[in-house]
């Protein structure tokens, strides 16, 4: 759920968005439908986003810790499942260098490439 006041042009963007921090956890979570949520967000061009985790952000580091995120878990986990590459070597390739300084990034982003390779094998 969001909430968007026009007026003010402020987001309230409950777990759409994370700052600072690794991206949530959660069996029901999916990367696609994450994205379809996010663009949401870039059509509206908030100047203020109150994001479900993190310090209130703009719409440029929204981007950069959550959208960028998962759109890199998806570019990379695709290639890997139509080379045929092991879910093992997938997660361990990731770069996740430019999130390094996410909070929890070096145990959660290896589960959410997990995640997101099971994910891409089921599209």
């Amino acid at each position: 759920m969001m909430v968007w006041l026009p007026q003010r042009q402020v987001l309230f963007s409950g777990d759409v968005v994370y700052v600072d921090r690794t991206l949530g956890l959660l069996p029901v979570s999916l990367s696609k439908t994450w994205l379809e949520s996010f663009a949401v967000i870039d059509g509206l061009q908030p100047q203020i986003i109150v994001p479900g985790h993190g310090k209130v952000t703009d719409l440029a580091t929204a981007q950069a810790q959550t959208r960028d995120l998962l759109l890199a878990l998806r570019a990379h986990m695709k290639n890997a499942v139509d080379d045929g590459t092991d879910i093992s070597t997938a997660v361990k390739s990731f770069n996740a260098q430019p999130f390094a300084h996410l909070k929890h990034a070096d145990v959660w982003i290896p589960q959410l490439a997990n995640m997101t390779y099971l994910e891409m094998e089921r599209e």
